[in-house]
C-alpha cells in the first residue's frame, strides 16, 4: 500500500524509518497514498544537522531533517505535520487566492485552526508571526492529537510545556473531539 522511496539517515536504520513513515500515513486514512500520488509531491530526507526545523512543506515535496539522535521517536509525529500542511494545502479550491483551506474564513481547517490558537499559551511577541499563523496551528492540532492518540511518551515530554501548543488536558477536552471529527470527514469532499 504504502511504498516509500528511502535513503539512510545516519542514525535510523531503514526498517524503524519506513515503519514510523507508515505509521504517519495510515492515521490519515488509503486515500492519503493516491492524493500525494496525485499531486506529485516527493518526500525527502536530509541528515543536516545545522537545521532547527524537523520538517518543512511545499507543494511539491515534503522534507524530514535527521535533527537530532533521537529523532527516530518522533519522526511519525514530524511527518503526520507535514501531512497536515499538505492536506490543508490540497483542500483549498481551484479558485482561491489562498495556499492553505485553513487561510479560508469559514473552513473546516480555518475553524479547527482557530480553536487551537484560541487554546494556547501565550505566544511571546517574537514568535507569534510564525506560531499564530492558522496552517502552523491547523498542522499542530493534527499533529498533537496524533502524539496523545498514540501515547508518544517522547514527543508528549518534549512538547509538555511549549508555548504554540495546548496543554493536553485542555487538547483532549476541547479540541480532540473537533480534531477526531474533521478525519473523519476528511476525504468526503474538495479534494484536487
Amino acid at each position: 500500500m504504502f511504498e516509500f522511496d528511502l535513503w539512510l539517515f545516519d542514525t535510523l536504520q531503514f526498517d524503524v524509518l519506513e515503519n514510523s513513515l507508515r505509521k504517519a500515513a495510515l492515521f490519515y486514512g488509503e486515500n492519503i497514498a493516491d492524493a500525494l500520488l496525485q499531486n506529485n509531491v516527493t518526500l525527502f530526507l536530509n541528515d543536516k544537522r545545522n537545521r532547527r526545523v524537523l520538517g518543512s512543506y511545499s507543494p511539491f515535496s515534503i522534507t524530514l531533517f535527521d535533527t537530532k539522535s533521537s529523532m527516530h521517536t518522533m519522526l511519525d509525529c514530524v511527518f503526520v505535520h507535514e501531512l497536515a500542511h499538505f492536506l490543508d494545502n490540497i483542500r483549498t479550491i481551484e479558485e482561491s487566492r489562498f495556499k492553505y483551506a485553513s487561510s479560508i474564513h469559514g473552513s473546516k481547517e480555518r475553524v479547527l485552526a482557530e480553536l487551537f490558537r484560541s487554546k494556547m499559551s501565550p505566544v511571546p511577541e517574537n514568535r507569534r508571526r510564525y506560531r499564530g499563523r492558522t496552517c502552523e496551528c491547523f498542522a499542530r492540532a493534527i499533529e498533537e492529537y496524533y502524539a496523545l492518540k498514540t501515547n508518544n511518551n517522547f514527543w508528549l515530554d518534549e512538547h509538555r510545556d511549549f508555548d504554540y501548543y495546548v496543554k493536553f488536558e485542555v487538547f483532549e477536552n476541547t479540541i480532540s473531539p473537533v480534531v477526531e471529527d474533521y478525519l473523519k470527514k476528511l476525504w468526503g469532499t474538495n479534494v484536487k
